[in-house]
């Protein structure tokens, strides 16, 4: 979602993957984006930033970021996910199989198209590991830490 609404908010409800809170002081635009696995690799984050760019005039150097609590990359085990069989097997490199760093590969998107290292904030929560204070999609698939389904909220807005 990409807004200049003022007085609004506009939110995701990930389980474990990383959403992507972007601003732009110069413009007043802000976004949000889901970028698990699946919108990585389908490179969400750089095209809400063109689109931005083409729609609102919004120039990556500008923009502000902040990468949400996500599944680390030592718990995700992309390999053994019913999504690299169904999703990624044979189209993505082999190598993203057991060593996806889903926030490093996003820092890398979004410095591939301009935005300042400087301008980048990633939380190092881990959205399995923490969990007093995060819901994980993995961790209830665990049959020894069985929960009822839940989501975490991420929101962006400005006045």
């Amino acid at each position: 979602a990409i807004t200049q609404s003022r007085d609004l908010l506009i939110g995701v409800l990930p389980a474990d993957c990383a959403i992507v809170h972007i601003f732009d002081p110069i413009t007043n635009t802000i976004a949000i984006t889901h970028s698990g696995a699946i919108g990585s690799f389908s490179r969400v984050v750089p095209n809400t930033i063109f689109a931005m760019d083409e729609w609102l005039g919004t120039k990556a150097q500008d923009i502000i970021v902040y990468v949400s609590p996500c599944v680390a990359s030592k718990s995700y085990k992309l390999g053994k996910s019913g999504l690299w069989n169904s999703v990624f097997k044979g189209k993505v490199d082999e190598k993203y199989a057991d060593t996806f760093d889903q926030r490093d590969f996003i820092k890398k998107q979004l410095i591939g198209v301009g935005v300042r290292d400087k301008n980048i904030s990633i939380s190092k929560f881990c959205t399995l590991e923490e969990e007093n204070s995060f819901f994980s999609s993995a961790r209830v698939k665990t049959p020894e830490k069985k929960q009822r389904e839940g989501r975490n909220l991420s929101l962006i807005g400005f006045k």
